[in-house]
């Protein structure tokens, strides 16, 4: 096979200049047909992950061996990230909260109370009653009630729940960006937390929640907004779409970026006539 670094008229100017590369490193190694140590020779998993869409349309035959090339650095990638463990968070700690053992000594021994009432209900018995609250919902429902205690110490106020405190609460988390259906879920949390040691708050923090109900109706999702945003008309949604399809025909029958432009085209041509 030979090869001519004038690229196809179909690549952009980039990719012309990708493959360009490309084809002055296999003249260098003298290579006609390439393999893939000819690849790992070329570059990192990102310089081939741009290469491959290049050669799908101008040498499909190369793709092969670009694939196994591929495989190989993510896989080692994935194990160079197993080794290494959990990445370490980025940034400040954050401070919207205390540690738990900063709540009063009255909600401890309640969030005790809900983890060995979780702990102790079979699971046929949740059926027929209300059901205790999970494992991820006590954590959110801890963390709540630690951004409640943070706030309070910081105004030198008395660490109880009560009206003016869940004001407070409700105020800053709205002024932090705080979407309202999460607010509901987390009324709801504290309604149970409280119900034990103060029945007539956990009564007004329902009433309060159920208020929010036609504002949640109302309100549109992010997903919505988002697709607004972007002007999505049908016959945009149509260009788009068919543009991508057949982006997808032109890549290797089978392979993965052939299916995965093929399910981007099928969901915008969807969202276009939604």
């Amino acid at each position: 096979m030979t090869f001519d670094a004038k690229a196809p008229p179909m690549l952009s100017g980039t990719d012309q200049d990708r493959l360009a590369r490309w084809r002055r490193h296999l003249a260098a190694r003298g290579v006609t047909i390439p393999t893939a140590e000819d690849f790992l020779a070329f570059g990192r998993l990102s310089t081939l992950e741009r290469l491959r869409p290049v050669l799908a349309m101008s040498a499909p035959d190369e793709v092969g061996p670009l694939r196994l090339a591929i495989r190989q650095l993510k896989r080692e990638k994935s194990e160079k990230a197993r080794r290494a463990g959990p990445a370490r968070p980025r940034g400040p700690r954050p401070t919207l909260t205390v540690g738990l053992e900063a709540l009063p000594a009255d909600w401890l021994a309640r969030l005790e109370d809900l983890r060995a009432e979780s702990a102790s209900r079979p699971a046929a018995s949740r059926r027929f009653s209300r059901r205790p609250l999970g494992p991820s919902r006590q954590k959110h429902l801890e963390h709540v009630l630690r951004v409640i205690a943070k706030e309070r110490i910081e105004a030198a106020a008395p660490v109880v729940l009560d009206d003016a405190s869940l004001r407070g609460w409700f105020a800053a988390a709205r002024e932090r960006g705080r979407a309202l259906a999460g607010l509901s879920a987390e009324l709801e949390l504290l309604a149970r937390f409280v119900e034990p040691l103060d029945a007539p708050l956990a009564r007004r923090i329902r009433t309060e929640r159920v208020a929010l109900m036609p504002l949640l109706r109302r309100k549109r999702k992010k997903k919505e907004d988002k697709l607004l945003a972007t002007g999505l008309t049908l016959g945009r949604a149509w260009a788009m779409a068919e543009a991508l399809l057949t982006q997808s025909r032109a890549a290797p029958r089978g392979s993965r970026r052939a299916m995965t432009l093929a399910l981007h085209a099928t969901a915008i041509a969807l969202a276009g006539v939604s």
